[in-house]
């Protein structure tokens, strides 16, 4: 059956016959290395709208990247991350003909993009250098631990935060995180990693809705969306927020939670 436990088999199977003729498997992991085993011939850089494409030739594939990805300015993260999503593709083809071809039964669409990205993530945050690196840290429980720790692997906030939502590997029932994109005076959620107790005070923070009127329950009535900073006692916890900066098109919200004071009034707030 091709699903999740087949696409980790394959990523498995690379990082094995990479420590077999290498040695040990370490971050930042560059995909690059892993191209030769997933029968890619050449990476090329083109002209093109798309980030980047795989092609089936004879005897393997060729990963074409798009030509921004070589200027000075260019994304490296986005890059890495592109490739190892190619390379991903790769393990969806017969390549015991002379030009690979489609599995019969391989996925196709949004199916297939999303054990791409699956892959993808795996290949540039394996689970077992995750889960050592958190052993080190301690698990998430904070923005700026995220930051760190997608800095350790070499790979965007997003890519790290669905990571760790997958995983559960963050403080869930203290922590959750959320990443926002504000454009033209537009607020969205991007992704967002979180636990039950997140859900038991507002709806689940799907990619492309309005943050704020997502983030609504999680305001005291005396705030406003657009603090940076407030406090918010519930039902069910005494939520500490705050907005961190990333750039003028970001923000990361972060929130605490912890039991509300004995006795404390419903929608009691401090905010900045």
């Amino acid at each position: 059956m091709i699903d999740e436990t087949f696409v980790l088999g394959k990523v498995g199977a690379l990082f094995l016959r990479l420590v077999k003729e290498r040695g040990a498997l370490a971050a930042p992991v560059d995909p690059v290395q892993f191209a030769s085993s997933c029968g890619v011939l050449n990476i090329e850089y083109r002209r093109m709208i798309p980030e980047a494409v795989l092609t089936a030739v004879e005897d393997g594939f060729i990963v074409y990247l798009q030509d921004n990805f070589i200027l000075p300015n260019r994304n490296k993260l986005r890059e890495r991350f592109s490739l190892a999503h190619e390379l991903a593709h790769t393990f969806f083809y017969d390549r015991s003909q002379e030009v690979p071809k489609p599995m019969k039964g391989s996925p196709r669409g949004e199916k297939l993009e999303r054990l791409c990205h699956l892959a993808a993530s795996e290949i540039l945050i394996p689970s077992p250098l995750l889960k050592k690196e958190l052993e080190k840290r301690g698990k998430v429980e904070s923005a700026e631990a995220l930051l760190a720790v997608a800095a350790h692997f070499d790979v965007s906030l997003e890519v790290l935060m669905r990571k760790l939502h997958e995983s559960r590997l963050f403080q869930e029932e203290e922590f959750a995180a959320v990443l926002v994109d504000s454009v033209a005076g537009k607020q969205t959620i991007r992704t967002a990693c979180y636990g039950s107790i997140l859900l038991c005070n507002t709806a689940r923070p799907k990619r492309g809705a309005d943050f704020n009127s997502w983030v609504l329950p999680l305001v005291p009535p005396t705030g406003d969306p657009g603090d940076t900073v407030w406090k918010h006692a519930t039902k069910t916890a005494l939520i500490s927020a705050r907005k961190i900066r990333r750039s003028n098109r970001t923000f990361i919200l972060d929130l605490h939670f912890s039991p509300p004071p004995p006795g404390a009034p419903m929608g009691s707030a401090e905010k900045s």
